[in-house]
């Protein structure tokens, strides 16, 4: 479906209204987001930002992929600046040191390889995403991502720099108080929230859509959402239309890039499923352009309702002890449970 994919937009954010060497709040430990896996071919190098440096992450000809320092250790060079990749070998374009997937200097062209090699960062492919790992202290993972079936990544996929910190951006699932006021939708809570060691959900009905309510047959519908977060990298966000046979998968991350600074990405899958009426004038000849068309309506659903928060995200104030009414709904267990992610 790779036809239809939009492409990665990186903006330039307003001025971030904190000094950058005294950010509010410290990078969060746990898995970030740097993008889809098909973003990364056999072969490639790719700079990324993350937690405030520079990092390379490469795909080996055998499909490896490795998320390491972006500087040789040799004479400093950075691998992301004309590095390749020579079949399992990661080149260094200064004086062609090579590294294997362990980070070890393994091939010079002249003289003895040093012992020496490249700092590796914890990284990982799952549901189709790239995972990197961050602790100040604990270089390897003191948890895993969930082994969760049916949520994988879609193949529509934006992003965009923000100012602000994956907390803040994950604290929206738990203040849905704000969606009737700023999204125009009825919410009911279907489920008390949920808050496990690493992981947190909510469960959501939504109705009276605004975005659709001059379609005379939309206009009834309802939405449930369940919202997992993982960390507070990222949310995966399962969306059913029961009405209609439709399910959804949105993943929404946000990975920091610099102090206050966060790379935000929406991917999208869906597909009609079920045994409704709609579903059921779906023949295999439409079911393919059917399930495009809605893979697209979903994914602009989520980033026209992502759109409406991103202005509050970029100019917010972060309020370390907010002054909450008794409506705020979790808000506040929220905030004791995101302390786990602090060292």
């Amino acid at each position: 479906m790779s036809e239809y994919r939009y492409t990665v937009r990186h903006g330039d954010p307003p001025t971030p209204p904190y000094h950058a060497s005294a950010p509010p709040l410290p990078y969060p430990t746990g898995w970030f987001c740097l993008g889809p896996s098909d973003l990364w071919a056999r072969g490639s190098v790719q700079t990324h930002h993350f937690m405030g440096r520079d990092i390379v992450v490469h795909r080996t000809r055998s499909g490896v992929l490795r998320a390491q320092e972006a500087h040789c250790p040799h004479l400093g060079a950075h691998l992301g600046a004309g590095g390749h990749v020579d079949g399992e070998l990661l080149v260094c374009p200064f004086h062609q040191f090579a590294f294997d997937t362990e980070g070890t200097c393994v091939r010079t062209p002249y003289g003895t390889p040093p012992r020496t090699g490249l700092e590796l960062l914890p990284s990982q492919e799952r549901f189709g995403i790239v995972w990197v790992w961050h602790h100040p202290d604990e270089p390897t993972p003191t948890w895993d991502l969930p082994q969760t079936q049916g949520i994988d990544a879609g193949p529509l996929y934006r992003s965009t720099d923000l100012t602000g910190n994956p907390q803040e951006f994950a604290e929206n699932a738990f203040d849905y108080q704000h969606f009737p006021y700023m999204h125009r939708v009825t919410v009911q809570e279907m489920a008390p929230p949920e808050f496990s060691d690493t992981s947190a959900r909510v469960q959501l009905a939504i109705s009276e859509i605004q975005y659709i309510r001059h379609l005379p047959l939309l206009r009834d519908t309802r939405m449930e959402l369940t919202m997992t977060l993982i960390g507070l990298g990222a949310i995966c966000a399962t969306v059913d239309l029961p009405q209609y046979g439709v399910h959804a998968v949105q993943w929404a991350t946000a990975t920091p890039i610099a102090p206050w600074r966060i790379r935000f990405w929406i991917i999208t899958r869906a597909d009609f499923t079920g045994s409704t009426a709609l579903s059921s004038l779906l023949s295999n000849t439409l079911a393919r352009p059917a399930t495009v068309l809605l893979t697209r309506a979903i994914h602009e659903f989520g980033c026209s309702v992502s759109s409406q928060d991103l202005p509050i995200w970029n100019h917010k104030k972060f309020i370390p002890h907010p002054k909450l009414n008794n409506q705020d709904g979790p808000v506040g267990p929220y905030r004791h449970w995101i302390r786990r992610f602090y060292p």
